[in-house]
């Protein structure tokens, strides 16, 4: 979508760059509220976590303490440190506010494991917002598989992570 003019867009409910998959929106300024709701599109059912939705801002942007909401579906998740710079603002001026937390979860809708993101407000040339993957969990609540020690104790059989055990 394209916003045009010489205001600034003031977002008081929910924004969203494109509702059917992932694109961009180009404004002049970008205002968020704290009862704002930002939806980023990250992926589109694709087989690899691709690009986001992306908001470029030619003037001022400020985040008001909106509520950032990530929408990912995709096959595969995406791997820790990869990242996404989702507000791209044009100028030299620093971004204004931040979101209301400095992380944020998605369920992927592609593998339902729950990927945790950091919200950064001086990624890519220092004044753009950019979401990098924390850490992935699989839908249940584990840690995704890696190298394990199997023992018998007491003929059940256990497996060892470095978190500790469990039943297997």
């Amino acid at each position: 979508g394209q916003v045009t003019g010489t205001g600034v867009l003031t977002v008081s409910t929910t924004l969203t760059p494109e509702t059917a998959g992932v694109g961009t929106l180009n404004t002049p300024g970008l205002t968020l509220q704290g009862t704002t709701t930002l939806d980023i599109n990250i992926g589109n059912g694709g087989a690899a976590p691709g690009t986001p939705d992306v908001i470029n801002v030619t003037g001022a942007v400020n985040l008001g303490g909106a509520t950032l909401n990530i929408v990912l579906n995709t096959s595969t998740d995406p791997v820790a440190t990869t990242t996404y710079d989702v507000i791209l603002n044009d100028l030299a001026d620093a971004i204004v506010g931040a979101f209301a937390g400095s992380t944020v979860s998605a369920v992927n809708a592609g593998t339902s494991n729950v990927v945790s993101f950091s919200i950064s407000t001086t990624g890519n040339d220092g004044n753009d917002v950019r979401l990098t993957v924390a850490s992935t969990m699989e839908a249940g609540g584990t840690v995704p598989p890696r190298e394990l020690d199997v023992i018998f104790v007491n003929n059940n059989l256990r497996s060892y992570y470095a978190e500790g055990s469990k039943t297997l």
